[in-house]
């Protein structure tokens, strides 16, 4: 897990450090950083009132209440204090801001000197625009699975085809989703030190599982065969440098 990793290597026998998770869900990494004991406090902000309730009563369950401050508010405007910060934590949030510039910049100057930016994000192109190399790779997978794998879960109809979202649509649909996912990390480059950045896929197993994943949960021998050639079938692009990776774990320090 990158987050154990870097809790692991970075903060090892750390006390009293102060961490900020931007977009924080459910509250289930911040339950991890307060496990680790490295820090005293860790703020926690997320937009919907639900979530936040929700993290606060799985964070009380827990003992961990009184580490943890959840806020219920707009991630890109709260207040907070400048170089307050060890660790500043995105997960999944970064890829639904469109003023990216401006949030990168603020979440410099959260961090300590020293501190820590980790960011675990969808990279692939904004909007879905999927590429063509991507679209003809994920249908000539799809196309080689028997069809009980392809039933979609909710509608019981037989995926055929993976296309390209209209750009209306993805707007209409939801108007934060990977805005401008594909400018994140040059964007994080010009702005932090960068200790490490690791691709992780998805360029092809999530537009081939998506509305079909449940298919594959059996263990069964036929199953795990197709598994493992189209973990292999990705792997090989990515390794040949045919397809880049839609998403990515990045560690950054502040420049």
């Amino acid at each position: 897990d990158y987050l154990a990793r870097v809790l692991g290597e970075r903060f090892a026998g750390a006390r009293s450090m102060r961490a900020l998770s931007l977009g924080c869900g459910t509250g289930h990494r911040e339950l991890d950083l307060a496990r680790s004991g490295a820090f005293g406090r860790i703020d926690a902000v997320d937009r919907s009132r639900s979530r936040i309730e929700y993290a606060r009563h799985r964070a009380r369950e827990a003992g961990l209440g009184d580490a943890i401050a959840y806020a219920a508010g707009d991630a890109e405007s709260f207040e907070s204090p400048e170089g307050a910060y060890d660790l500043v934590l995105c997960e999944q949030f970064l890829h639904h801001v469109a003023r990216l510039e401006a949030m990168l910049e603020r979440v410099r100057g959260l961090m300590k000197p020293g501190g820590l930016f980790l960011f675990n994000e969808f990279v692939g192109p904004s909007r879905f625009q999927w590429t063509a190399r991507q679209l003809d790779a994920v249908n000539e997978l799809l196309g080689e699975l028997p069809e009980r794998y392809r039933v979609r879960w909710k509608s019981g109809t037989v995926k055929r085809a993976v296309h390209r979202p209209g750009r209306l649509a993805m707007a209409l649909y939801d108007p934060t989703e990977a805005v401008r996912s594909a400018e994140i990390v040059p964007l994080v480059r010009e702005t932090f030190e960068i200790v490490e950045i690791r691709g992780y896929g998805g360029s092809v197993l999530q537009l081939l599982f998506s509305d079909i994943a449940s298919n594959f949960l059996s263990k069964d021998p036929e199953t795990r065969k197709h598994l493992e050639r189209c973990f292999a079938f990705e792997d090989g692009l990515l390794q040949r440098g045919e397809l880049p990776h839609d998403f990515a774990v990045g560690l950054c320090g502040r420049r």
